[in-house]
Formats: C-alpha cells, sequence, structure tokens
C-alpha cells in the first residue's frame, strides 16, 4: 500500500497552496493589446524547496516585470504620438491658424495690390506728362509766346485769308501781352504763302 495517499492532509495542504497560486487570472490592458496573467504563466514561477514549502522565482517574476515595463512603455509611446499628431493637427486647424494663414495671405494681396496701383499710377503720370508736352504744342498762348499772334475781324471770326477783309475793316490782333486794335489800309496777295 502507497504511504501517501489523496487524502493525506500534507498533499491536500499543498495541492490548495499550489492551486491558491495557478488560479489567479490577471487582465492587463494596454490600449487595444490585453496581456493575460494565468496559472500557465503563474506554474513555471513556482519553486518548491525539500520540505515542500513553495516559493516564487524572483528572476522569473523580474523578467516579466521588465517584459511588462517594456510592453507599457511602448504602449504609452505609441499614445505620446497619437497625441502629438493630434495636437498638430488641432493647431493645424485651429481658427486661430486659420485666421493667422488668411491674415498672411491678405497682406500679401494687400502689397500686390499697392505694388500694382504704384506702378499704373507711375504709368499714368507719364502718359500724362506726355500728353501736357504735346498739348503745349497746341496750345495758342504757346504759340504767343514764340512771336506769333492771332487775328479776328470785329466779328469775332478768326482771320486766315486776306480775302475775309477789305480796306477800311477793323480787326484786333491778340498778342502774348495784350491785343491790338488795327484798321486795313492796305491788302496784297501774295504767292508764296499759299
Amino acid at each position: 500500500k502507497a504511504e501517501i495517499t489523496s487524502e493525506n492532509p500534507e498533499l491536500i495542504a499543498q495541492a490548495e497552496e499550489k492551486n491558491f497560486y495557478t488560479n489567479v487570472i490577471v487582465t492587463y490592458h494596454f490600449g487595444d493589446k490585453t496581456e493575460i496573467l494565468n496559472g500557465d504563466t503563474i506554474h513555471t514561477w513556482l519553486l518548491e524547496d525539500e520540505e515542500g514549502n513553495l516559493s516564487l522565482d524572483e528572476d522569473k517574476l523580474a523578467e516579466y516585470a521588465y517584459t511588462m515595463q517594456h510592453m507599457c512603455r511602448r504602449v504609452i509611446r505609441h499614445y505620446r504620438q497619437e497625441v502629438e499628431q493630434y495636437s498638430v493637427s488641432m493647431r493645424h486647424l485651429s481658427p486661430l491658424n486659420t485666421i493667422r494663414t488668411r491674415r498672411t495671405q491678405a497682406m500679401s494681396l494687400e502689397e500686390r495690390l499697392q505694388n500694382l496701383m504704384a506702378g499704373r499710377l507711375r504709368d499714368s503720370r507719364h502718359r500724362f506728362a506726355i500728353y501736357v508736352e504735346r498739348m503745349k504744342g497746341l496750345s495758342p498762348l504757346d504759340k504767343l509766346n514764340q512771336g506769333y499772334a492771332y487775328a479776328a475781324d470785329d466779328q469775332g471770326r478768326t482771320l486766315t485769308s486776306i480775302g475775309q477783309v477789305s480796306v477800311g475793316d477793323l480787326m484786333t490782333v491778340y498778342v502774348k501781352d495784350g491785343r491790338l486794335r488795327a484798321k486795313i489800309t492796305d491788302k496784297r496777295q501774295e504767292e508764296n504763302f499759299s
């Protein structure tokens, strides 16, 4: 007959102690990852001395703790990166950033508009100066300043031909600094002026 049977109190106590450790189920959630610690892993950590006392293998516990820390750090790093990406997106999409961007665009457009307007104004002034010089060339006052005169009959009509007046008619001659009243005393047709 066997010396130790299944009813042996020491054997039952050892089995209960082992079951105490191996019946534990701990579930760790790391974001979308899950780590389950159960009897399948825990039973490999148990050490039994010669008297049947149980203890945990400190090296295996330290190795498991290191693995869990590494997993935690990796998950934390992943979430920090996600948070940073969301933060960048939020800064980019924020109303304040949109306002800054639009303000910069508006300032750029305003500067371009000012440059275009200055260019157009410069071109218009140049054309205006050309027109002024042309008008001076056509100005009767300018012609009078050059020594020319303007003649009109008594009704104020411009005289361009000797056929418009007769001997004895009165006429007005306009010069640079005033006008003269003259009476026609003689008239001669010149061939060189036609």
